[in-house]
């Protein structure tokens, strides 16, 4: 869409849309795809900053509804509070992505 997600945003806060992503992501599976909600384990996850977190690796059957939740629920409904306190310059892209996500 023509803006490339720096990797620090003001403040020097690191700009992680998959953390905010993993948090929401096993709440909307759990309430649309029940069946689903347990087809994952967990492993190490090495963030840049070397941080390591317990992060969920989900089966491939479930990448097609991880599509749908992105396009359908974090996008529309999660991304402008995410970029509003991180980069700003993204919520002009913000409309643009979401309109071709629906076409």
């Amino acid at each position: 869409m023509g803006h490339t997600l720096p990797d620090k945003g003001y403040q020097g806060k690191e700009i992680r849309p998959d953390v905010s992503v993993g948090l929401i992501f096993p709440k909307w599976l759990k309430k649309n795809h029940p069946l689903k909600q347990h087809l994952y384990k967990f492993y190490d996850h090495e963030l840049p900053n070397k941080m390591i977190i317990q992060a969920r690796q989900y089966r491939n059957d479930v990448l097609s509804i991880f599509i749908e939740f992105i396009e359908t629920d974090w996008l529309p409904n999660h991304a402008h509070r995410y970029f509003k306190s991180r980069d700003a310059v993204a919520l002009d892209y913000l409309p643009k992505l979401i309109a071709a996500k629906k076409n």
